[in-house]
């Protein structure tokens, strides 16, 4: 690895779903907020990245890539990517 990251060690919540993206898709909402976002989909991810880097006035969030530079969490859920 070549630049520091930071990872969320906790999948998306439906609570940070819903903050950036103003609705929760998740089929099992009696779970809390607190509970993993489902029923998302590669392209719906992308989209709550563009969002929240548009909130946080730079493009800061990624999400890990398998085999570069993030190959250590594969199959982890979806977790956000944050450089320092």
């Amino acid at each position: 690895m070549t630049r520091p990251f930071y990872m969320q060690t906790t999948e998306v919540t439906q609570g940070q779903w819903q903050a950036v993206m103003g609705e929760n898709p998740s089929h099992f909402r009696d779970c809390g907020e607190t509970c993993p976002v489902e029923m998302v989909s590669w392209y719906d991810s992308q989209r709550f990245i563009a969002r929240l880097n548009v909130m946080a006035g730079a493009r800061t969030y990624c999400l890990p890539i398998r085999d570069k530079p993030f190959d250590h969490t594969e199959d982890i859920g979806f977790r956000l990517a944050m450089t320092p």
